[in-house]
């Protein structure tokens, strides 16, 4: 069974196109493109939207966005049904941490003192998954989805640049807001917009670097638009973040650099040359405090030691998810509203919050200890695959940076349990395009498999 599944994916897909129906790729395209928008950009483009100046406009706009919402729905379920049996193959060959931690979420509903809302979540997150898979699962190869992805957020880059420019009294904050004069484009923040810049340049870096010199120029201009549109965001954290992932993805998919990168020496001599730094530091000044260690990194991202208070929103979390530890308050279940358990670190900062500012925490607080063991054995398990693969894969240079970017900005931000986020989405995507690269592989013969019992390779 485990080598026909391959064949019988391959098979479908062969179907697919055989009776037109890459027409479907372009309906699945458009549907990625359209939740993206529905994730970035204000309903009705009303940046003023969640705060209205009378209530039936709020109205008015929750109606159009549930419609929205609502033709996205359908179109995924009308390829999805389309596609049922490629995806049926596909998702069960998911990373089976991945699946597993799936399945988990799934049963904290047992427990969940809020089902319904926990049961939404889940809806919601199932169409994530389905939306990436639609997409990803397809006569497409993973790289061809992964340049959608690309086209699709550097069109929305291109777009913010167009009302900056020309509708600036929408694409730029405007008074009396504490971040006036940042650029937020078709977004109805500047860190929103961060967000996209983010990822879109890792896309960006990787395509630029593998296309031929003839086609480089058209990356050019995404390459240059993406840089100018992170510099007006004015967000510390992007544009940090975007000085640092352009130059790594350049060197990790850039053939040049792998040799080197691969020497076992270099990584020893990092190693050690890491050990005896932090060895003579801790013998000329001591243990460091966590605001010796913090306070750098902090002032580096326009941050104060408490990551403008959202320390304060972890310590107050976690000290509720101990009674709960193990198996968690349940998926969606805590972040319900002004009342019930997220009513105490509320107090704690005195704002409104909807989630931890910290992914790794909700997904403690939510999962439990073993929905976080579950999600990060899957995300390091996904790991080693890419790095195992990027030795003769340049693609994978995406992978090892998305992967990472997605750990780090989950220090500060939380998308690891939180539908319609685009930090979810993407780690949905990345797992679906290993399935791609594992499931249009063809299995190499038996003849081909024979090891030659002198010196022990193929033959």
């Amino acid at each position: 069974m485990a080598t026909s599944t391959p064949n019988a994916f391959r098979a479908d897909l062969q179907a697919n196109s055989a009776t037109g129906l890459y027409s479907i790729d372009r309906v699945a395209a458009l549907t990625l493109v359209l939740g993206l928008i529905y994730v970035f950009v204000p309903t009705s483009l009303k940046f003023t939207a969640s705060n209205p100046d009378f209530y039936g406009q709020a109205t008015v706009d929750k109606t159009v966005d549930q419609i929205f919402n609502l033709l996205i729905y359908l179109l995924i379920l009308w390829v999805a049904w389309i596609r049922r049996h490629v995806l049926l193959i596909g998702l069960s060959q998911l990373n089976r941490w991945f699946l597993a931690y799936a399945v988990w979420t799934v049963v904290t509903l047992v427990w969940s003192p809020e089902p319904i809302e926990t049961f939404l979540t889940l809806v919601r997150l199932v169409f994530d998954l389905l939306l990436c898979a639609i997409v990803v699962l397809s006569p497409r190869r993973a790289l061809d989805s992964l340049d959608l992805l690309r086209v699709s957020l550097a069109g929305m880059i291109l777009a913010s640049l167009a009302f900056v420019i020309f509708m600036p009294g929408w694409g730029i904050v405007g008074a009396p807001s504490p971040h006036e004069g940042s650029w937020r484009g078709i977004t109805d923040h500047k860190n929103a917009m961060a967000q996209i810049v983010i990822f879109a340049s890792i896309l960006v870096t990787y395509f630029w670097v593998v296309a031929p010199p003839e086609r480089r120029r058209r990356n050019n201009l995404l390459l240059i638009a993406t840089l100018v549109m992170t510099l007006g965001t004015t967000s510390t954290t992007g544009i940090l973040l975007v000085l640092a992932i352009v130059p790594a993805t350049y060197v990790l998919a850039s053939p040049r650099f792998r040799p080197m990168l691969q020497s076992m020496g270099l990584w020893l001599g990092l190693a050690v040359a890491t050990v005896a730094i932090g060895y003579a530091y801790l013998v000329v000044a001591g243990a460091p405090t966590y605001v010796e260690l913090a306070a750098p990194i902090a002032e580096a991202f326009g941050k104060d030691v408490t990551l403008t208070g959202r320390t304060d929103i972890w310590a107050a979390v976690l000290d509720q998810a101990k009674d709960y530890w193990l198996i968690g308050y349940g998926v969606g279940a805590y972040w319900i509203g002004e009342a019930g358990p997220a009513l105490v670190p509320q107090q704690a900062v005195g704002i409104s919050l909807w989630q931890a500012h910290n992914g790794f925490v909700d997904v403690f607080n939510e999962g439990g200890a073993i929905g976080f063991v579950l999600l990060m054995a899957a995300i390091i398990s996904h790991t080693v695959w890419a790095l195992r693969r990027w030795r003769t894969d340049s693609s994978m240079a995406i992978h090892l940076v998305f992967v990472g970017i997605l750990l780090v900005s989950n220090v500060s931000e939380s998308s690891f349990t939180r539908p319609l986020e685009i930090g979810n989405m993407l780690l949905v995507f990345l797992m679906l395009c290993r399935v791609r690269e594992s499931m249009a592989r063809p299995r190499p013969a038996a003849s081909a498999r024979r090891v030659n019992a002198a010196h022990g390779v193929p033959v």
